[in-house]
């Protein structure tokens, strides 16, 4: 019986240092997974914090896009409703041209039809006072450019 018992003992024991021995190979193995999810982890942890700091920074970007839209749009028309003043200003010049033309060309009966008519006219009503030109032009605004810059 004493046998059986030191058979059954031993028995244990290398069944123990089995285990402890395939377990203790296994730490190994066990640390450096162990190691890898805490790494895995702490990755993780901070691309959600890249996550949320760039899309909070895409929701700045999206609301700035916007606004520079809205930028674009004004100085579009901005820039459309000044090419219409540059084309009349142009069409202007080139009326003033032709008129500056006509103008160099000394016409004789049209010279007397403008004496006799001015002649009429101040026999009619003779003027008092000549007025001056810096009163009668509109004085230009602008408001509408301001509003721009």
């Amino acid at each position: 019986m004493v046998g059986y018992i030191l058979i059954w003992m031993l028995l244990w024991w290398a069944l123990w240092y089995s285990m402890f021995h395939f377990r203790y190979n296994d730490t190994n193995q066990i640390d450096s997974l162990r190691k890898r999810y805490k790494t895995n982890q702490d990755w993780y942890e901070l691309m959600q914090h890249e996550v949320q700091e760039l899309s909070a920074q895409n929701d700045i970007l999206k609301k700035r896009t916007g606004s520079l839209i809205q930028q674009n749009e004004d100085y579009s028309k901005l820039v459309s409703e000044l090419s219409r003043y540059y084309f009349h200003i142009k069409e202007a010049t080139h009326k003033v041209q032709e008129l500056w033309k006509l103008l160099r060309v000394y016409d004789t009966d049209l010279d007397q039809k403008l004496t006799k008519v001015g002649f009429d006219k101040l026999s009619e009503n003779p003027p008092t006072q000549v007025p001056i030109l810096k009163e009668n032009f509109p004085t230009v605004t602008t408001e509408p450019v301001k509003k721009y810059f």
